[in-house]
């Protein structure tokens, strides 16, 4: 899962994933084993269960030209609302960030409620962060959930301001 901010202080990402897996993981950590710090921008969380979210923050002239090229892909799609489209490009121009997020949890574990909670606590974080969820390579989804655009040009919205996050709750 790939999920797209717009930040000025990429480390409240990283506080927002610790106070969210906090308390019911056996430790977020950089990707070298220390806790999370000002500088981690790869991420481990272990669980009891066995289960890991491993993450990735970039925020690296490559993740803005990342944002250019889904700005050029999603120009091309129509949507009726001509103003809406524009917001919706907007948006998309002011990604500056890029989150990478695997959660991988042990086969005996797939269908239980805790991995569908595990799951839904990661949206929750992401939805926190103010993040955007790229998915299957043509959606974009709202933080709150709702599509935002589809290559088909499906959206959700019929009406839709951009959003530019200074600093997380």
């Amino acid at each position: 899962m790939f999920f797209y901010v717009v930040k000025s202080n990429e480390n409240n990402i990283m506080k927002q994933f610790d106070e969210c897996f906090h308390n019911q993981s056996e430790g977020c950590y950089d990707s070298d084993g220390t806790p999370f710090s000002e500088k981690t921008t790869k991420f481990i969380i272990k669980f009891s269960d066995g289960s890991t979210i491993k993450g990735n923050l970039d925020n690296s002239e490559e993740a803005q030209d990342q944002s250019v090229g889904m700005y050029n892909y999603f120009s091309k799609v129509h949507l009726d609302n001509e103003e809406l489209k524009s917001n919706i490009l907007k948006q998309i121009s002011m990604f500056n960030c890029i989150i990478s997020v695997n959660f991988s949890y042990p086969k005996s574990k797939k269908e239980s409620e805790e991995v569908q909670n595990r799951i839904k606590d990661i949206y929750k974080c992401v939805e926190n962060c103010g993040g955007f969820i790229f998915m299957d390579l043509d959606n974009i989804f709202h933080p709150n959930g709702k599509l935002l655009i589809s290559k088909d040009g499906h959206t959700e919205f019929t009406h839709f301001i951009p959003i530019v996050y200074g600093e997380l709750k």
